[in-house]
């Protein structure tokens, strides 16, 4: 009697703790997509799929790339036609950085920009608020103690508002970005936002993060732009 006793305490308690694990996770995602719509983890693996084998690999190899990913605060700027491959580098740059250098102390985050495709399909073009809201989704998504923390810190928001502003995103940036020990940053396609204030804007954060931690930045874009122009 007290083996079966014991035996039915414990699935009890494993029964309560496996719905109160997902019940966090459905807390988790609802958060996840409360601050962003974005899909760009989704995105980056869609077009890992469409490279073929081998290509892209000595863009890691580059000594620029190799002194980007070793250099705290440095940005990299890779110009590019059309049409030239720059979206297929740039993923393949990321999943590199996620093998390499990605751990529980290091965030890597991207976006990739498309020419009126704005995160909620109405096609307009991205702003800056969406663009860092993803950003740091991805960085929430794998990095538990920065979920954790969010998850307490918006659950009543959550429930009365429709999105995270871009007021409490930069908040959260600011705030969590320079207890990383570094952050990776890729940005894919700049230059097809034409939204030309929102998108300097946006560079023009990402570059004042470099004041208070190591974020290095790698942009690729078919020109300069005006942000980019002072860019370190």
């Amino acid at each position: 009697m007290p083996d079966t006793y014991s035996e039915i305490l414990k699935a009890v308690k494993d029964d309560t703790k496996q719905l109160a694990q997902k019940a966090l996770q459905d807390d988790f995602k609802t958060l996840a997509d409360w601050i962003s719509p974005s899909t760009y983890p989704a995105e980056h693996s869609a077009k890992l799929r469409e490279r073929q084998e081998g290509t892209g690999g000595w863009f890691v190899r580059l000594s620029e790339v190799n002194t980007w990913l070793n250099t705290p605060k440095s940005t990299l700027l890779c110009h590019g036609e059309l049409g030239t491959g720059k979206s297929m580098l740039s993923a393949i740059l990321i999943k590199h950085s996620l093998k390499t250098v990605k751990t529980e102390l290091v965030g890597v985050a991207w976006v990739f920009i498309r020419h009126k495709a704005k995160l909620n399909d109405a096609g307009e073009d991205h702003t800056k608020a969406e663009l860092l809201a993803a950003l740091l989704k991805q960085l929430m998504q794998s990095h538990t103690k920065i979920e954790e923390y969010m998850e307490h810190q918006f659950r009543d928001q959550i429930k009365e508002e429709s999105g995270i502003s871009e007021y409490d995103t930069v908040k959260m940036l600011d705030f969590w970005i320079p207890k990383l020990s570094t952050t990776y940053i890729v940005v894919d396609a700049l230059d097809e936002s034409i939204d030309t204030p929102q998108r300097d804007q946006f560079v023009e954060y990402l570059q004042s993060l470099k004041l208070s931690a190591d974020v290095r930045i790698l942009i690729t874009s078919q020109f300069v732009t005006t942000a980019l122009q002072s860019a370190p």
